[in-house]
């Protein structure tokens, strides 16, 4: 195989790749830390996967090949000598005596080669696929940010996404829940009228899809593939291990409370700056429309006032980590909140959010 590529062609294409190797448990698996690059008469394209997520991207317009072929190298060893390549500069890559050169100028590394031929690209299959529009990825950006990114607890293991016709249009509802919170987002969705199903979106397809258009979803009984502009990843589909979200959001009834959210954000950032790393508890104190916000550090104890609207003066305590991420994740320059003995919640015709509070005051 030789081809040639631009740097920077390459380095977009093998960014995407760690997560997925690293998702490897297998010490002694084939896979593990290797890509695969293939020409043949169906194109260019970089393969990665660790025998249960594959990864593929199309190089077939950025590469320019002069001898097609098949060629597995060690990933880390690849990134290393990239990081050492000029994002403008052209790069040659030439397979010959079980190595990969690769030359840039007056550089040049030489890679050893493994085996290839366990390497395939991703397969169509047929199945239900669900074109997603390119404003629709707004809506899994805003449903990742409640994915329960606190670190003391368990990482969740995706989105549940139900798509269902409702009062006569189809839509995308998007759920999370852990023990202390839970949302759901939905949106109209164009889509197959045929098509009524739901999955679980996995969360490393989720963190994607959150900062790159999502083209299009292929489902079959146990497997998902997700189409982006240039590269496809196909999973394996996880099995729905949430709470119960719609229990979680059963009862959003409480005293009621409003904020201007910008204001609201900017407090509980600055209150949280100097709050230890595993620490998330903060305390709202509520005293004739004006709240005042600390934190419970031992080693530094930060507050600050922030202006809202409530009938009733009343103390809450809060996770810090998951409060922020419904601030970054709601989109209305004022939101209401109501709180009761056990939760914090928020009501909207599209998006519903509750946050388990510690306790009360």
């Amino acid at each position: 195989m030789i081809l040639t590529i631009n740097s920077k062609n390459l380095k977009t294409a093998i960014k995407h790749i760690a997560p997925i190797l690293g998702m490897s448990l297998d010490p002694n698996s084939i896979y593990k830390n290797h890509v695969c690059f293939i020409s043949d008469e169906k194109g260019t394209k970089l393969l990665a996967t660790n025998g249960l997520v594959k990864y593929e991207y199309d190089l077939t317009g950025v590469a320019i090949v002069a001898e097609p072929g098949r060629v597995a190298v060690v990933y880390d060893k690849l990134v290393t000598c990239l990081e050492q390549i000029k994002s403008e500069a052209d790069i040659l890559m030439e397979y010959k005596d079980k190595s990969l050169f690769l030359k840039s100028g007056k550089k040049e590394s030489q890679l050893k080669t493994t085996s290839a031929s366990d390497f395939r690209p991703i397969e169509q299959f047929e199945g239900a696929e669900i074109q997603i529009p390119f404003e629709s990825t707004q809506i899994i950006e805003r449903a990742s940010l409640t994915l329960g990114r606190d670190p003391t607890m368990k990482k969740m293991h995706g989105l549940l996404c139900d798509l269902k016709e409702v009062d006569g249009y189809k839509g995308m509802c998007l759920k999370t829940a852990t023990p202390i919170s839970a949302s759901r987002i939905f949106e109209k969705f164009q889509c197959d009228e045929n098509v009524n199903t739901s999955f679980v979106i996995p969360e490393f397809l989720v963190d994607e899809a959150a900062s790159k258009p999502l083209k299009s979803l292929c489902l079959t009984s146990s497997s998902i593939i997700a189409k982006f502009p240039n590269f496809m990843i196909q999973s394996p589909l996880p099995e729905n291990c949430f709470v119960d979200v719609d229990k979680h959001m059963k009862d959003l009834s409480g005293r009621d409370i409003s904020f201007v959210r910008d204001e609201l954000r900017d407090t509980v950032k600055f209150v949280k700056s100097t709050m230890d790393k595993h620490s998330v508890k903060m305390k709202f104190a509520v005293n004739d429309n004006q709240v005042e916000v600390s934190s419970f550090s031992d080693t530094a104890k930060t507050k600050d006032t922030v202006k809202c609207a409530s009938a009733e003066n009343f103390v809450f305590t809060v996770n810090s980590e998951v409060l922020l991420n419904f601030l970054d994740s709601v989109q209305e320059s004022e939101i209401n909140l109501k709180v009761s003995e056990k939760s914090l919640s928020y009501n909207k015709d599209n998006y519903q959010f509750v946050e388990v509070c510690f306790n009360m005051g």
